[in-house]
Order: C-alpha cells, then structure tokens, then sequence
C-alpha cells in the first residue's frame, strides 16, 4: 500500500498537465487522498503570540510526531464551511501511521496549532463533537505583552490601522462586533483583514478558560507559561510528551520562530493595563491553581 501511494504522488508530480487550475501539486495529492487519512490527536489551541509557532516546530521534532503539513489550519474558525475532507488533507494517511507504529512500535501522533480556537465562540463545541477525546496544549504569556504583541503583528501585516491606545479604548465595541460576527459564520479567510481585533479582550485569558473547561474535560488539558517555554524549553516540552503519552525526547532545534521587532509599549499604557489585567490574573491562578508573576 506504501509503493501505491508514492506511486500516486509521484505520477501527479510528473504529470502537471493534470492539474490545469493551477493547484499545488501537493495540496491537490492531499485532498484526494483525504479520506485515508487521520484527525489530530492534538491541538494547540491558544494564545497568539505567546509561542505556539516555536512550540509546534520544537514538537514536530519528535520521532513519534508527524505535525499536519500546514501550522494554522483555522478548520474550527474560518474554514469550516469547507467540510471535514478538505481538514483531512492536511494530515498523515492511515497507511503511514501503520507503517511507523509497526516499525518503531511506539505511538504515532498528529497535530495542529491554531492559537485562534480558543477565542472563537463555536471552535471548542466544534472541536469537541468531532475530536472528543483530544488533547489540548494552551500556552499563556503576560496578558499585556500578548495584546501588545497581537496588535504589532497586525501592524505590521496592513491590517491594523489605529494606534495601540485608541484601539485599547474602543476593544470592548471591537469584541462585540467580532464576536456576533463569528457566530454567525461570517468571518472567512478572505474576509479577517477588514476585522479590527479586541486585544485587550483576546488576552482575558480566564474568560475564554472558563470556557473551554465547559467543554473539555480539564485532564484532557494542559497549561503551561510561556516564560518557562522560553527559559527552560527542554522541561516544557519533557511535560508535554509525559502529557501526550509519550516517550522521552531532546528536542535540537531550539530557535525561536517568529520574532517581531518593535518598539516598547508606553510606560503609562502599561502601567494602565497593569490595574486592568490584575483582577482578571488574579482568577486565572484560582481556577488553574498556577502562580502567574505577570507585570
């Protein structure tokens, strides 16, 4: 079944003729082949910018890891309109993760990260009906650098007009809008750049938990700091495969991924968001029974 395949990819691959529209080759290849292939067994599913592209490539090192062929898939938030095959395609086939398990007699996982699921009000039910027994990595940073960092990536992306502070004053109509937006599905891919982003309200962080533990049962959940993924990655990532059940291992590549350049965030915006954030902190320890030193 293995030749069969490679046998398939690569007629596709040496007749372009086939493929007229002009569609990658390999996207093309995956979604015909979508219904032999397999779901995720993980998701990292929050924050934005608070490390998950560094995580989702440290994880992907790992021998027993096949990570899906595309970091952010948005299926649960702004694609899934486009039916359960077209988030197949994106994953391994159930011939390679028989072949690896037979050969390395291990477990064979799979896995995307898309920070944005746990912000979206139907992603976790969506989630939960299709992946019931899926485990969930969420990494938290300091709320006020996640907003902070949030708002420069989109920035420096053209899609965020306004400055930091005026954005701050008009979050709450933002979250309104997008929210509304959201359930009724009417936020697509093409259509996110003329979405103006809650910051400050993304990084509540206990609002969107609070959530989530609705949901998903909190065993099938695991927290972690993104200052300890940065300081100790090796630790942080040891717990992550005791988590997903699987064997020890050293990740090599350490490199951070994608790192923005800007300049600091005001001394009294800060010192604002500070006195906002704080109660919110203070929640979020309660419910994780985690201590947060976030300034």
């Amino acid at each position: 079944m293995e030749s069969v395949r490679e046998n398939l990819k690569n007629w596709l691959l040496n007749h372009p003729w086939f493929n007229p529209f002009g569609f990658s080759i390999q996207r093309f290849y995956g979604n015909i082949t979508s219904p032999i292939r397999i779901l995720p067994d993980f998701l990292i599913a929050g924050f934005n910018r608070s490390g998950t592209h560094s995580l989702f490539e440290y994880m992907g090192q790992h021998p027993n890891i096949n990570n899906a062929s595309r970091r952010e898939i948005h299926y649960f938030t702004l694609s899934f309109w486009r039916g359960l095959n077209w988030y197949k395609s994106y994953f391994p086939t159930k011939i390679h993760k028989k072949i690896s398990e037979i050969k390395t007699k291990e477990k064979y996982l799979t896995g995307e990260a898309t920070p944005h699921y746990i912000f979206h009000p139907l992603a976790i039910q969506r989630i939960k009906k299709l992946l019931p027994k899926i485990k969930i990595i969420v990494v938290l940073r300091n709320p006020i650098d996640n907003a902070y960092s949030h708002y420069q990536h989109y920035k420096r992306g053209g899609i965020e007009k306004d400055d930091f502070e005026y954005a701050i004053k008009t979050d709450k109509e933002r979250y309104e809008v997008i929210t509304n937006q959201y359930k009724l599905d009417l936020i697509k891919e093409h259509s996110l750049r003329n979405v103006k982003m809650p910051y400050v309200s993304y990084a509540i962080y206990v609002n969107h938990i609070k959530k989530l533990l609705e949901i998903i049962p909190r065993k099938q959940i695991l927290f972690i700091k993104n200052e300890d993924l940065n300081e100790k990655p090796q630790d942080e990532l040891k717990k992550i495969f005791q988590f997903l059940k699987l064997k020890e291992f050293s990740v090599i590549d350490l490199k951070k991924r994608n790192v923005g350049k800007y300049e600091e965030i005001k001394p009294e915006t800060r010192k604002e968001l500070i006195k906002y954030f704080e109660p919110y902190n203070k929640q979020l320890e309660n419910l994780l029974d985690m201590e947060f030193n976030w300034k």
